[in-house]
């Protein structure tokens, strides 16, 4: 699809599906806020996630058990 750009620059209709990748998005620009419900799942969590960017409480651990 050819685009003609006139003083007012590109607007979102005109950016094809999938026309913007991860190649023309800068690092740490995208938040929770633009992410799917869902979208985020065990396969795609980084390893080492520090316990304080867990949501909810963490049970307590005392080895009594052991």
């Amino acid at each position: 699809m050819a685009i003609t750009i006139s003083g007012t620059g590109i607007t979102s209709s005109q950016i094809e599906a999938d026309g913007i990748d991860g190649t023309k998005i800068a690092d740490d620009a995208i938040n929770s806020e633009h992410l799917a419900a869902g979208g985020v799942d065990n396969e795609h969590l980084a390893t080492g996630i520090d316990a304080a960017k867990l949501t909810g409480a963490l049970p307590a651990i005392d080895g009594s058990a052991l």
